[in-house]
């Protein structure tokens, strides 16, 4: 995917999350049911997983502190959780890209450390935190099982767009392999 593109589908997937905290904020009292959005999160992982190490730990160091500056109260969590998990990410890409149910698991598990990491520390931080049970129930299986789809969503978009564009270039060296026998022709 071109670079221009995974920046707009980024920034898309990060104005969704916002959207999705605002318009279904997760009851604090844990009394009801709610799920945390990780679009932005998976994005980075299916546009970066790939890349050299280099990128992916800047990409998402970058990402990290837009989403603690602008959207949530935990500043150097998520600009280190970020870079990290993208980084683990890259660590397997020749695992995964085997098959689609190996690169499903992988970044569910990733998934499922963001969730897990910033409980833990709250957890430590805060002696008045939710007991684990709790939060597994009102939200970590609800999120997990959401972002799951959504993880199969994007494995869907992503294998199509890279079969658009495999086929986009084999027809683009076609043409110019006609072009160039039709000059050949030409000068004989």
């Amino acid at each position: 995917m071109k670079i221009r593109a995974s920046v707009i589908l980024i920034l898309v997937c990060l104005l969704v999350d916002d959207l999705i905290a605002y318009g279904l904020y997760p009851d604090p009292t844990f009394k009801g049911y709610g799920f945390i959005s990780h679009l932005t999160f998976l994005a980075l992982m299916f546009v970066l997983y790939d890349q050299p190490w280099k990128t992916r730990i800047l990409s998402g160091l970058l990402c990290g502190l837009v989403s603690d500056f602008f959207f949530t109260d935990s500043f150097p969590l998520y600009a280190l959780i970020y870079p990290s998990l993208i980084y683990i990410a890259g660590l397997a890409k020749e695992w995964i890209k085997e098959s689609a149910l190996k690169r499903f698991l992988w970044f569910l598990l990733l998934l499922i450390l963001l969730d897990l990491i910033p409980y833990c520390t709250f957890a430590m931080m805060d002696p008045y935190q939710v007991p684990f049970g709790v939060w597994i129930c009102h939200r970590g299986i609800l999120t997990w099982l959401i972002n799951g789809l959504m993880i199969l969503l994007f494995q869907y978009i992503f294998d199509v767009m890279d079969r658009y564009y495999t086929i986009r270039r084999h027809r683009i060296s076609a043409q110019e392999k006609k072009i160039y026998k039709r000059l050949r022709l030409s000068r004989k």
